[in-house]
């Protein structure tokens, strides 16, 4: 990516998959098709976004692809901030543990971020980011680790 100069400020680029044709696909289907697909994920202060770079690989020397990459700006007033994942999870487990719970659910992988409205007034326009338990209702407050319930 240097060839393109240097990535918009607190952002990266995460590799999320490679296949073995130059097409995108499996595997080669045609002569020209031998060579990988590198597919990049930007993210912006650790967190992924839907912004990508697709490179095709075709033989030893020659690339094309795609470049979607984004500047961002967060939003006044946001910068408070959010526990990731990782951290998450572990004061999940915990919790679930000094209940006296299996902490399975902290390994769940249908964990995400997601917004919801600040009072559960959906006429409110100030939303708060919580990390949602599977389908919810269960979630845990993304700036502060309390758990919490939807609905």
């Amino acid at each position: 990516m240097q060839t393109f100069g240097p990535l918009p400020p607190e952002t990266g680029l995460q590799l999320i998959r490679v296949q073995r044709s130059a097409s995108g696909g499996d595997h080669p289907r045609y002569d020209w098709d031998h060579g990988h697909t590198l597919v990049f994920q930007q993210t912006w202060r650790n967190f992924l976004t839907d912004r990508t770079v697709v490179l095709y690989l075709q033989g030893r020397s020659r690339v094309s692809g795609s470049v979607e990459l984004a500047r961002f700006r967060a939003i006044p007033g946001s910068e408070r901030r959010i526990l990731d994942e990782a951290e998450v999870r572990l004061l999940l487990a915990q919790t679930l543990r000094d209940l006296g719970e299996d902490d399975a659910l902290a390994r769940d992988p249908g964990m995400h971020l997601e917004f919801l409205y600040a009072d559960g007034d959906e006429d409110s326009c100030e939303l708060r980011p919580v990390w949602m338990l599977g389908d919810g209702p269960g979630y845990i407050d993304a700036h502060t680790g309390a758990v919490g319930r939807n609905g």
